[in-house]
């Protein structure tokens, strides 16, 4: 009787020590360059700061790693991957180890670590994920262009490419709906009207008028890390080209209500169904009272015209 409740409790349990997933070098592309656009703590998105070793010995290496995930139990979608920039480390010809010190999402969203462990790169089988991606900043000699990464076991051998990187704003497609200045006063700031109980407080520009942007944005491809079929981004990503002069977005609009910063997330189960889906956003600048026309630059990359009449 023992022996069988003992057959009975093994066969529970084995199928779970056994059930592990696995992953398989599917892409890993390296890249160097001299210049990069430091992380900023309240976007994701700043051009006007860059870092720069053009006189060092050093240089930036930018991985862009994707990994194939083969799931151990195809009858059960509730199993799980998780990782961490622990489980990372790249490495030359002569025996040199780098560390990872930046993280970064597809579209080249820096993030600096300080410790390793809370870079996760996860993924879930009932999230649809087939793939594990993941970004990563490292520093090292110029004169190196062979390297092995690794990454939870799976080593693979690679070379620094010689082409450019791909441009930030190829991951999701950006349609111009309306552009038309507006008075201050029709600009509510509800924050304002929490911290002053009683009180209808707007937003005013003393130096001209605003100019109210509305954009559609329609995601090509995720863009986090992990295994999500997940696009993100910032009202910070956008800037305003006019007479020669950058803008940045004093904020958005939502539901009428004036906001500073957030972060947009469009989710879902598929990369096909993520492509069908598009998120509205209202931005606000301050601009000069005869503005009339400017670019609107998504990322590094002219979206498209605006003009008022």
């Amino acid at each position: 009787m023992k022996i069988t409740t003992l057959v009975l409790i093994l066969s529970t349990i084995l199928p779970q020590i056994i059930s592990a997933q696995e992953i398989s070098s599917k892409s890993i592309q390296l890249f160097k360059t001299d210049s990069l656009q430091a992380p900023q703590s309240d976007c994701d998105y700043f051009p006007f700061l860059q870092m720069d070793l053009s006189n060092s010995s050093k240089t930036f290496l930018l991985a862009f790693c994707e990994y194939e995930i083969t799931w151990a139990d195809q009858q059960n979608d509730s199993e799980q991957i998780e990782y961490s920039f622990l489980d990372l480390s790249l490495s030359s010809g002569n025996n040199q180890t780098f560390k990872p010190i930046g993280q970064f999402t597809a579209d080249q969203r820096l993030s600096f670590i300080r410790k390793p462990k809370y870079a996760s790169v996860d993924a879930k089988e009932n999230w649809g994920a087939k793939t594990l991606r993941f970004g990563a900043l490292f520093v090292v000699d110029k004169s190196i262009n062979e390297f092995t990464i690794s990454f939870a076991g799976e080593k693979t051998k690679t070379k620094a490419s010689e082409e450019k990187l791909s441009d930030p704003s190829e991951f999701a497609k950006i349609e111009i709906l309306e552009c038309k200045l507006i008075d201050s006063t029709t600009i509510k700031n509800s924050r304002l009207k929490r911290n002053i109980p009683e009180l209808e407080v707007s937003l005013s520009n003393p130096f001209g008028k605003l100019l109210k942007v509305k954009t559609t944005i329609f995601p090509l491809a995720p863009n986090v890390i992990g295994g999500e079929y997940r696009y993100i981004f910032r009202p910070s990503d956008f800037l305003l080209l006019s007479e020669k002069q950058v803008l940045k977005p004093l904020g958005f609009l939502s539901n009428d209500n004036f906001g500073k910063s957030t972060i947009y997330n469009l989710s879902r189960a598929s990369n096909d169904e993520l492509k069908k889906t598009n998120q509205e956003i209202t931005l606000i600048f301050a601009v000069k009272p005869n503005f009339k026309s400017g670019e609107l630059i998504f990322l590094n990359k002219v979206a498209g015209q605006v003009s008022t009449k």
